[in-house]
């Protein structure tokens, strides 16, 4: 046994395990403040010592396939979800102007012929680089009522009808001409 294994297990009561750890033979024979010091053993360039598993470029090209056709599985079952989004937009705006008329309603004893007058702002259109899929217009104003119409700039669905809303007094609107 070596002189430090025999200085170390006989000032303990316990036994070490040195085995995985380093040894004596780990060590230069230079001592720099009575320590030895270790040779190439953290200097040399030694590869990763575990190898990691990757993906080849086939697998991820099938992941790729595979979540392509789910989405083309998905899309159809989503379009309608899309058209429900769109027509939110229109239905917003529209109770919105509705709410707005009838506050203008209350003050002036009539309805508002134009957006100015009740401060509505109608949003860019995405024909105008905005976002807007409705053109909002004000059909008819009196002091009976009004008409306002949401007409769609954009045919969601490709079959040539575009949607349209409109919305009276009541703040209800209703769908005229579905996508």
């Amino acid at each position: 046994m070596s002189p430090i294994k025999d200085h170390i297990s006989n000032s303990s009561h316990e036994k070490l395990d040195f085995s995985p750890h380093l040894s004596v033979s780990d060590f230069d024979s230079q001592h720099v403040g009575g320590r030895p010091q270790p040779s190439n053993m953290f200097n040399q360039k030694t590869p990763f010592p575990m190898k990691l598993k990757g993906m080849t470029l086939t697998e991820l090209l099938v992941v790729l396939a595979i979540l392509g056709v789910l989405l083309l599985l998905a899309f159809p079952v989503l379009k309608p979800l899309f058209s429900k989004t769109h027509a939110m937009e229109a239905k917003t705006n529209l109770k919105h102007l509705a709410e707005l008329q009838n506050v203008y309603h209350l003050e002036h004893y009539q309805y508002a012929p134009v957006f100015e007058h009740v401060g509505f702002a109608q949003a860019p259109l995405i024909t105008e680089n905005g976002t807007a899929h409705y053109q909002i217009e004000i059909l008819k104003a009196d002091r009976e009522g009004f008409l306002a119409r949401a007409t769609s700039i954009t045919d969601f669905d490709g079959d040539g009808i575009m949607n349209v809303w409109e919305v009276d007094h009541s703040a209800v609107p209703r769908e005229i001409q579905a996508d």
